[in-house]
C-alpha cells in the first residue's frame, strides 16, 4: 500500500510538472494586471494565480479554464484611484463578475468618506484634471510663489533714480563745459576770418564789438568786458573781440574794419552793431559793465534810450578819476571833519583800477 501511494505520487507529481511545463504563454503585448494577491486580469479575462508553475514563471488559470505562465514581469499592479469612484453612488458592495473586468472591481463597495480638510482640492479636481501632487501643490501656493505685480517697476524706476544721481552731475558738467567752449561768454574772432566778421555785422543779431590787435588778442579779456557780456546775453547781444585793423577778403578787394567803416586806425574802439547797417561807436572809457551794457542797449534798442537816462541819473556823473560824485549840496559841518576817499583830491589821469577799467586800454 505504501510503496503503491508513493508510486501514485511520484506519477502525480512528474504528471503536474509535464502539464506546468507544457503551460503557454499570453499572446505578445497582452496586459497582464495583478488585481488582488492571487487574481489578474489578462485583457478583460480574470484569472487566478496557482501555484507549481515552471521555473521563473507564474501559473494563471483564467476563468475559460485555459492555463497560462505569465512571467513576473509582465504583471502590473492595478492602479485603482479611490477618488476617481463616484462619491454620491450607492454604497453597498456590488459582486463583481468574472466578465465584468477591472473597471466592475474597481467601482465596489468601498466608500472613501469625504473630509472637510482639502487644501489641495483634490477630491475637485484630480479625477477631472489627472493632474500629479507637484502640479496640485504649486497651485495651492501660486500666491507665494508670484511676486507683487509693481515689485519690478519699482526695481526699474529705483535704478533709474540711482543712474541719475551717479551720472547726472557729470553729464551736467561735460555739458556746460561744452557750451562754454562752442559759445563763448566773449567770442574772439581770428584775424582775417571773413565768415565770422560778416556774421556779426550783417547777420542780423545784435552784438557789442571790442577791437582787439595781434598783441591783445592774446590776453584775457577785461572784467568790465566779461561782465558787461554777462548782463548783455539774457537780453540778446553778444560781445566779440574783433581785429579791426587786419586786412580781410570783401567785394571790393581787401579792406580793414576801419576802412570800412570810417573809423580811426588805433585802439581804443568799442561799438555796438544791429546786425545791419552801419554800427554806432561808443565812448567806453571809464564806464563801469552796468553802464556799458546799458548804452550798448539803448544803441540797438531804440526803447532802451530811457533805461540809459534814468541810469545815469540814478548813478551821478564822475570826476576826473572816475569815483563817484553826489551832487546833493554842502555836507553838514560833523560830517566834514575827516574827509573820505571820495572827496580827497585824486592827481590827474589816476585811475582807479578796483572802481573801474579803462576798456579802451591796449
Amino acid at each position: 500500500m505504501e510503496g503503491r501511494g508513493s508510486s501514485n505520487d511520484g506519477s502525480s507529481s512528474e504528471d503536474f510538472k509535464d502539464e506546468t511545463e507544457s503551460l503557454e504563454e499570453p499572446p505578445c503585448g497582452s496586459l497582464v494586471v495583478l488585481v488582488g494577491l492571487r487574481q489578474v486580469e489578462l485583457n478583460g479575462l480574470v484569472g487566478t494565480v496557482e501555484e507549481g508553475g515552471p521555473e521563473g514563471r507564474v501559473a494563471v488559470r483564467l476563468g475559460s479554464g485555459k492555463s497560462l505562465a505569465v512571467r513576473p514581469g509582465n504583471l502590473r499592479l492595478a492602479e485603482v484611484d479611490a477618488f476617481d469612484a463616484d462619491l454620491d453612488a450607492d454604497d453597498s458592495p456590488v459582486a463583481p463578475s468574472e466578465d465584468a473586468g477591472l473597471r466592475a472591481r474597481k467601482t465596489g463597495g468601498c466608500h472613501c468618506a469625504r473630509s472637510s480638510f482639502d487644501p489641495l482640492n483634490q477630491y475637485e479636481s484630480r479625477s477631472a484634471s489627472e493632474a500629479t501632487f507637484e502640479e496640485e501643490y504649486a497651485r495651492a501656493n501660486k500666491d507665494l510663489d508670484e511676486e507683487p505685480a509693481n515689485l519690478q517697476q519699482r526695481k526699474t524706476w529705483l535704478s533709474l533714480i540711482f543712474l541719475v544721481l551717479i551720472v547726472g552731475p557729470a553729464m551736467a558738467t561735460f555739458f556746460i563745459t561744452a557750451k562754454d567752449w562752442a559759445d563763448p561768454l566773449v567770442r574772439v574772432v581770428p584775424a582775417g576770418d571773413s565768415k565770422q566778421v560778416q556774421d556779426i555785422f550783417f547777420g542780423g543779431n545784435a552784438w557789442l564789438v571790442s577791437c582787439v590787435t595781434s598783441k591783445t588778442a592774446a590776453t584775457k579779456p577785461p572784467s568790465v568786458l566779461q561782465a558787461a557780456a554777462e548782463l548783455l546775453r539774457p537780453r540778446g547781444v553778444r560781445v566779440a573781440r574783433v581785429h579791426c585793423w587786419e586786412p580781410l577778403e570783401t567785394k571790393k578787394g581787401l579792406r580793414s574794419l576801419a576802412q570800412r567803416f570810417g573809423f580811426r586806425e588805433k585802439p581804443p574802439v568799442v561799438m555796438a552793431t544791429r546786425g545791419q547797417g552801419s554800427p554806432t561807436l561808443l565812448a567806453a572809457t571809464g564806464l563801469r559793465a552796468e553802464a556799458l551794457a546799458a548804452k550798448v542797449l539803448a544803441a540797438v534798442i531804440p526803447e532802451e534810450s530811457a533805461t540809459v537816462k534814468a541810469y545815469t541819473v540814478r548813478e551821478g556823473s564822475h570826476g576826473r578819476s572816475g569815483n563817484r560824485v553826489e551832487r546833493v549840496g554842502k555836507r553838514p559841518a560833523e560830517q566834514t571833519e575827516e574827509p573820505t576817499k571820495d572827496d580827497a583830491e585824486v592827481p590827474p589821469g589816476h585811475v582807479d583800477e578796483e572802481e573801474e577799467v579803462n576798456l579802451d586800454l591796449d
